[in-house]
Parts: structure tokens; C-alpha cells; sequence
């Protein structure tokens, strides 16, 4: 049976095997600091989840930001990069259904890079850090 992707909105039950993934890839994630518009691509023949993301949207200017894309450790590369297109093609109706006009984001030099390349995006920054600060909460 030939593999069917669907993507759908992320719920709060997704977060415990999104974060057994990043703690596979060793990349941190934040539950409280995650966007309300969050994706899922996921298997519609056995409803296992491919891949996630979030949309952060800015509120002046246009422009929306995907961020904390991570994809499941048991796909296959094709797997994972048919997975996070259909998810990035889906954020990108969400918010043009809003009026957003571009998306921002920020990966490391490699593969994803080189993916969001072949799907339309361009690079303007080379050897970009990710990097966080937490703030203080009183």
C-alpha cells in the first residue's frame, strides 16, 4: 500500500512522542514556549506521526516564522522530506489564509538547508547559530 501523508493541527497529546524525538536528534523543546499553531504530517494508512512543526506569526508586519521542525527518528530520509513539504505547504496556506506574505526561519548549514532550497526558499545567512535565551519570570 503506497504511503499516504496528511497533515493535520497539532494537539497536546502529540508532545510526549514529539519529545521522545527530540531527544533522539538531542535538540531541545520547549512545551510552554511553542506557537497555538503547531502541524502534524502523519501516515493516513496507520496514523503513525512523520514529522512536527510550529508557526510562530508575527502581528505587525506579515511574517510568520516556522520553527522547531523536527521529523520522527523511524522515517527514511524520503520519508521525512516528503513529510515536513507537505507540513511546510500547509503552514504556508494557514497563513496566507491570514494574509501572511513571507516566512523566516533559521537552520543550521546541512540538510535541512539544502531541502529548504529545493522547496523555494533562499539562503541569506551562512553558518547560522540557533541560539536562546530564557527570560525571568517573577
Amino acid at each position: 500500500m503506497e504511503q499516504s501523508i496528511k497533515v493535520r493541527h497539532y494537539e497536546e497529546t502529540d508532545m510526549p512522542e514529539i519529545k521522545r524525538w527530540a531527544e533522539a536528534r538531542k535538540v531541545m523543546i520547549f512545551e510552554d514556549m511553542l506557537p497555538r499553531m503547531g502541524a502534524i504530517a502523519y501516515d493516513a494508512n496507520t496514523g503513525e506521526n512523520l514529522s512536527c512543526g510550529w508557526l510562530y506569526m508575527d502581528n505587525s508586519v506579515g511574517v510568520a516564522f516556522p520553527h522547531w521542525l523536527l521529523a520522527n527518528p523511524k522515517n527514511t530520509i524520503g520519508v521525512s522530506r516528503k513529510a515536513i513539504k507537505l507540513m511546510g505547504e500547509w503552514m504556508e496556506f494557514q497563513a496566507e489564509l491570514l494574509n501572511y506574505t513571507a516566512f523566516v526561519t533559521f537552520f543550521e548549514e546541512g540538510l535541512m538547508v539544502e531541502e529548504a532550497k529545493r522547496n523555494g526558499w533562499n539562503l541569506v545567512g551562512a553558518g547560522q547559530a540557533i541560539m536562546l535565551k530564557l527570560l525571568k519570570k517573577d
